[in-house]
């Protein structure tokens, strides 16, 4: 299970958005040791997202920071659906394309090849929707109120 932490941002229904800073580098990347993803994410910065997960039983409230765990099995499917699916779509469309019509007519080929990647793409939203509760985080655990809230509150009780 892949683990991050966030902190909840507004509840409604019994979902709460919850708050993650997006990491954009392992830790020899950020320090320069590494691929060069730190120095995309140095150039992009450091950016908040927002994912939305049930709360389940646990009792929440906004500020509390929470720990999210999503299964491997659930990003790994999700990335398929989102990356691999509309790719297929794509080649599908152009190598059928090019079998029915012949590898020399460029402009169809492009065009299919087009018409395949809006299908994949419209077919993966299609699967998402239908299942998204699989690509969803949960909550595993309730932290309490972030460290950064309590400071707020506490400055805010001192100066009132």
């Amino acid at each position: 299970m892949i683990v991050e932490r966030g902190k909840v941002s507004h509840l409604e229904n019994g979902v709460a958005w919850v708050d993650c800073q997006s990491r954009s580098a392992c830790e020899r990347c950020a320090r320069g040791q590494g691929c060069g993803g730190g120095v995309l994410g140095a150039l992009l910065g450091d950016r908040l997202h927002q994912v939305q997960a049930s709360a389940g039983d646990h009792e929440l409230k906004v500020g509390d920071q929470v720990e999210l765990g999503i299964a491997e099995i659930s990003l790994v499917s999700g990335a398929f659906l989102v990356y691999l699916l509309p790719l297929a779509g794509l080649f599908a469309g152009a190598l059928g394309s090019g079998y029915l019509v012949g590898f020399d007519n460029d402009t169809m080929t492009v065009m299919s090849g087009a018409a395949g990647l809006v299908a994949g793409s419209l077919l993966s939203r299609r699967l998402h929707v239908k299942d998204h509760k699989r690509f969803q985080p949960e909550i595993l655990a309730n932290l309490g109120p972030c460290k950064a809230s309590r400071d707020v509150g506490q400055a805010m009780e001192g100066g009132a």
